[in-house]
């Protein structure tokens, strides 16, 4: 055999080792990023539908109490109204009926302030 054929054999053998390793590593490190990025393009997808849902909660939420608030206000004119026109609701009695009347647990009266289940309502009476 020829130093040539000697030489040869063993660097054609390195070689190929060498880009069969230099392949896996690449193949690995590619698999990895790939993996990566989909449990990254996932999480995103996943937070943004949360953030949304959040959105959506809050924007129900909203709308819930103001109708809460517009349904508390109607009633506070129209006990104003009734007391405006009967001073006599005015009484303890009275009220007590009143807030039956209208489905409030409670009612706690004042001439600048009128409260509610909690939410306190500025009224004019006069």
């Amino acid at each position: 055999m020829k130093l040539k054929n000697k030489l040869l054999l063993p660097v054609i053998l390195v070689l190929v080792a060498s880009i069969t390793v230099l392949g896996f590593v690449i193949f690995n490190q590619i698999e990895n990023e790939l993996v990566r990025n989909l449990i990254k393009e996932q999480m995103d997808s996943q937070l943004d539908n949360l953030t949304e849902n959040i959105v959506t909660r809050r924007e129900v939420e909203d709308t819930f109490f103001k109708t809460l608030d517009d349904k508390n206000l109607d009633l506070t004119e129209a006990v104003a109204e009734m007391i405006k026109y009967g001073p006599e609701a005015l009484e303890t009695g009275n009220m007590i009926d009143i807030a039956k009347s209208i489905g409030v647990d409670e009612s706690m009266w004042s001439m600048e302030t009128v409260s509610f289940n909690r939410a306190i309502l500025k009224a004019f009476w006069f």
